[in-house]
This record gives structure tokens, C-alpha cells and sequence, in this order.
């Protein structure tokens, strides 16, 4: 048996039955949509501007690494260089300087 088709008397309006969102339904949506992906963009925004100082911070460890090695060779440097034995070695090679005999030295009181 055939059932008839239920034509309807064209009380419902096209468009008004379920699945179909009212204005103050769609604006919450819509409204929920844009806060879920500006919460998204910031929240990847955030995770790369962290990755990015952490690679700053990274680089500025190296640099300091470099200048406590730079420093530590400019102290060893520093403290070869004043040594007497080098400063004589220079004086009479460089300039040649010599040790003055006892009768070139004159004390001044």
C-alpha cells in the first residue's frame, strides 16, 4: 500500500524547521567562531614569539661563552706581557736598552 504525500496546508514558512538558526543563534556562533580563532592565532602568535627568545637567549649564552674565553686569554696575555723577564728581553732586542752599570745610576733624594 502507498501512503499519500502529505502536501501540507503552507502554515510553516520555508526555511523554519529544525537545523535552521535564529538570528540571535547564528550571532552566538558567529561570536564563539571568532573568539575560538583569535584565541587560536594568539596562543600561535605566543608559541612562536617563546621559540624565538629562546633562540635569542640561546645565542646570547654562546656570546658570553666566547667572552669569558676571550677575557681568560686576555688576563693570561696580560699577565705574560708584564712579566720582567719579557720586559728585558724586549727592552735590550726592541730598543736595545741594557742594564746600566753601577756608575750610570744616580739616586736622587
Amino acid at each position: 500500500m502507498v501512503k499519500p504525500k502529505n502536501r501540507g496546508n503552507g502554515t510553516k514558512k520555508a526555511g523554519a524547521g529544525a537545523g535552521f538558526l535564529t538570528g540571535k543563534q547564528t550571532a552566538a556562533a558567529l561570536a564563539i567562531a571568532i573568539l575560538f580563532f583569535a584565541t587560536f592565532f594568539l596562543d600561535t602568535w605566543t608559541g612562536v614569539q617563546c621559540l624565538r627568545c629562546g633562540y635569542e637567549i640561546v645565542n646570547a649564552q654562546m656570546r658570553h661563552e666566547k667572552f669569558i674565553d676571550l677575557q681568560k686569554k686576555l688576563v693570561i696575555e696580560q699577565s705574560r706581557l708584564r712579566s720582567p723577564v719579557l720586559l728585558a728581553k724586549k727592552a735590550k732586542i726592541d730598543f736595545g736598552l741594557v742594564t746600566p752599570e753601577p756608575s750610570q745610576i744616580i739616586v736622587i733624594p
